[in-house]
C-alpha cells in the first residue's frame, strides 16, 4: 500500500488517542520533523506533491504517551513464511518517539518490532518475518514522545511470500 490513492482497507482503532493522517508533502510542523515528501514518489516541496503517505502529527494537542494505531485488514496465512516490509520516517531531535508493529492473531497481539528516537531525516526499510499461520492483522503504532517534533511516517507497505 503506498496510500497514493486511499488507505488500502487500513483502519483506525477507535481505542487510541488520536489518528493517522495521510498527507503529501511536507508535514505541517516543516521544520525539524517529519518527511518533506512520500517514500513512493519522492515529490515534495520542490515537486508537485503527488504522492502521499501516512504519519502521526505530534503537535498540540497531543502531549507524551499519546498513542495512535493504524490496523491492516485482516490478511490470511495458511502454510509457507511472509514477510512484512514497509519505509518509515522517524526524524526530530529530543524526541523520543516510538513506532511499534504487532501482529494481532488469534485474539492475540504480539510486538513484532519497535524503534524509537531520531533516527535522521530519511526514509528507511524495515522487513519483519509474520510468525502466524491463519489470520492475522498488523498493527502500526505510534506513541508520541516528549515533544512536538516527533512526527512518524510510514509508507509502501506490502506483504510478500517467503522469508525477510
Amino acid at each position: 500500500c503506498d496510500f497514493d490513492t486511499d488507505l488500502c482497507q487500513y483502519t483506525q482503532d477507535g481505542g487510541d488517542n488520536f489518528d493517522w493522517i495521510r498527507h503529501s508533502g511536507d508535514t505541517p510542523t516543516k521544520v525539524g520533523t517529519g518527511p518533506s515528501a512520500d517514500h513512493t514518489t519522492g515529490s515534495g516541496t520542490h515537486f508537485p506533491a503527488s504522492g502521499h503517505y501516512m504519519y502521526i502529527e505530534t503537535s498540540s494537542p497531543r502531549r507524551q504517551g499519546d498513542i495512535a494505531r493504524l490496523v491492516s485488514p485482516t490478511y490470511l496465512l495458511y502454510r509457507g513464511s511472509q514477510c512484512l516490509l514497509f519505509w518509515t520516517h522517524m526524524y526530530g531531535v529530543h524526541a523520543q518517539r516510538t513506532l511499534r508493529v504487532s501482529l494481532k492473531a488469534g485474539g492475540t497481539t504480539t510486538e513484532l518490532w519497535s524503534r524509537s528516537g531520531n533516527q535522521g531525516n530519511q526514509w528507511f526499510s524495515v522487513a519483519v518475518s509474520i510468525p502466524v499461520n491463519g489470520s492475522y492483522q498488523v498493527i502500526f503504532e505510534g506513541v508520541r514522545g516528549q515533544n512536538a517534533h516527533g512526527d512518524i511516517a510510514i509508507d509502501d507497505v506490502s506483504i510478500t511470500q517467503g522469508i525477510c
